[in-house]
């Protein structure tokens, strides 16, 4: 198994809390733009939809970065199993 690394493990945690307000701010701006319909109105949204989707896909990155494969999985649980054509057969 890979060792977790604290640093990534501590910017994860951040970056989900993050996600959560990003996301609240996202709504409020999008009822705002709703209301109001003007294009400075319409650019902060676009533009901080980009800024929630580039953290959506920081957080999944180090998703995928800190959790363990499946093979490690089965492995500490002693469960034999066969990888073939990327699907794993238990």
């Amino acid at each position: 198994m890979k060792p977790t690394n604290r640093t990534d493990m501590i910017a994860y945690l951040e970056f989900c809390n993050l996600q959560e307000k990003y996301k609240e701010i996202y709504t409020d701006l999008e009822l705002k733009y709703l209301e109001c319909g003007c294009f400075r109105c319409r650019l902060k949204l676009i533009s901080f939809g980009l800024e929630l989707s580039s953290l959506n896909a920081l957080v999944n990155h180090l998703e995928e970065k800190l959790a363990p494969n499946i093979g490690d999985i089965l492995q500490t649980l002693n469960i034999n199993y066969n990888i073939v054509d990327g699907q794993t057969n238990i």
